[in-house]
């Protein structure tokens, strides 16, 4: 903001200030040639007069620049933002954000607004519609009016009645060009998602469904500043292999999420064959790549503890790429077996298609990956490349070595276990059979081995579901 006032108080100076010079000038030389009282008060009095006026004017400058006299370059527009932002606002992720320039006159004491985008020619096709919105922070972006592109035309204004009196932005949204990746409304739900659960587009609507929830658990912990260069960004890296030590890296991005059930390491093959805890008796790794019993086993409590067991059997599912091992004792209550998706997981996420996903590679890196479709060919769960920019930062090609590593689903800092790592997968974002749905036949093996344990199966009863239903 300090730049607008800076620049108005420039223009003020320019103009006002040699008209007030010049009253002043002419009333001293009027005090001066005829030096009489009242004169001399007279020019008291004037001077008085016009100080007040400098100082009036110089506070409905800057308040006028505080009511939106900025020009935004970025597709938002501040608007009566008091001393929060009035330029260098970080500019939220819509279409044409930097080709459509907004500008705005503010009239405080009706409440309207009058916004005008203007584009370069031929940016915008006639018939194209404009879409208005309006945010009190930069979230829950309300739809206000649209406007459509006529032939030849370069800009658009619209006056907008009864606008708030305080922080107030603006945005203009070219409604043709969004897509079911786009996030019109910034509240972290693509538009294929917004669709899923009867949300609008427009407007910060989506809290209360576990694809919000799913979404931020992951999201909010990479949104990082785009202008900081790559090498600061929140680590990959675990922390906790054999050659960084045991205790969890506080630089990484996933840190805090528990995910004390994935082994960092066993006596087979070290960091590979990866197996993740499914209770405090069993665990689950891919058959082509599994650990033979006999071999020890180490997990790393929430506490930073090591604990290390023996595997006593396996025993696979005929026809996947599923084994089943048996620990040689419980696991203590630092370690945390992983969730599985309830078999009405629908109901809440759809077919969790594009859902980020973390997945854990066999140097215990955090990788984030998007969901396909669930369950995907031959009953699995696969990935796909993730297509916003910060989450592909932490995206990394599977790689001869995966096999059996989790992946995950993440709400709060819980995982929900998708899949022990088969193959490479769409985009080699990694696929392996989708244990909700193998659930009858895992629990069946896990009873075998040793009853009385049992999956765990991640509830989701608190979430709004996408039915609509009760």
């Amino acid at each position: 903001m300090a730049v607008g006032i800076v620049k108005a108080l420039v223009k003020f100076a320019a103009y006002g200030f040699a008209a007030a010079v010049a009253v002043l000038c002419a009333i001293y030389l009027w005090d001066r040639l005829f030096r009489c009282v009242g004169c001399s008060a007279l020019w008291r009095q004037t001077r008085a007069v016009i100080l007040a006026l400098l100082v009036a004017a110089t506070v409905a400058t800057i308040e006028a620049q505080k009511r939106g006299g900025t020009t935004g370059t970025t597709g938002i527009l501040p608007v009566d933002s008091g001393t929060t932002v009035a330029t260098g606002v970080p500019p939220v992720e819509s279409t044409a954000t930097n080709t459509l320039h907004l500008s705005a006159i503010a009239v405080p004491t009706s409440g309207t607004v009058a916004l005008t985008a203007a584009w370069p020619e031929n940016f915008l096709d006639a018939g194209q519609t404009l879409d208005v919105l309006a945010s009190a922070e930069l979230q829950n972006w309300a739809w206000l009016t649209n406007g459509v592109v006529s032939t030849g035309a370069t800009n658009n204004t619209w006056v907008l009645e009864n606008q708030p009196p305080s922080n107030c932005f603006y945005k203009v949204v070219v409604r043709d060009s969004l897509t079911d990746m786009d996030d019109p409304d910034g509240d972290g739900l693509i538009n294929l998602h917004e669709f899923r659960a009867g949300c609008n587009v427009w407007t910060y609507d989506g809290t209360g469904t576990a694809l919000y929830a799913f979404c931020h658990a992951i999201d909010d912990r990479i949104r990082v500043d785009g202008s900081l260069p790559v090498e600061v960004y929140p680590e990959t890296q675990l922390g906790w292999t054999a050659q960084f030590g045991t205790e969890r890296n506080e630089n990484c991005w996933a840190y805090g999420i528990d995910i004390s059930g994935a082994s960092p390491w066993n006596s087979s093959e070290w960091g590979l064959k990866a197996g993740t805890a499914i209770s405090r008796r069993h665990i689950i790794f891919a058959h082509h790549y599994q650990i033979p019993p006999g071999n020890t086993i180490k997990f790393i409590g929430t506490d930073n503890s090591t604990n290390i067991f023996t595997i006593v059997a396996n025993k696979s599912l005929a026809g996947t790429d599923i084994t089943i091992g048996l620990l040689s004792g419980d696991l203590p209550e630092s370690v945390t077996p992983s969730y599985i998706l309830p078999t009405d997981y629908g109901r809440f996420v759809g077919d969790a298609r594009r859902l980020p996903m973390l997945f854990i590679d066999n140097e215990e890196n955090a990788r984030i990956t998007d969901s396909n479709a669930l369950p995907y060919q031959s009953k699995d769960s696969d990935g796909l490349v993730p297509v916003d920019a910060k989450r592909r930062l932490y995206f990394d090609a599977v790689v001869s070595g995966d096999s059996g590593g989790p992946k995950y689903f993440v709400c709060g800092n819980a995982v929900i276990l998708a899949c022990a790592l088969h193959t490479y997968g769409t985009g080699a974002s990694g696929r392996g059979p989708f244990v909700t749905f193998y659930r009858k036949r895992i629990q069946a093996v896990m009873d075998e081995l040793c009853p009385g344990y049992t999956l765990r199966v991640f509830d989701m009863s608190t979430f709004r579901r996408l039915d609509n239903e009760d």
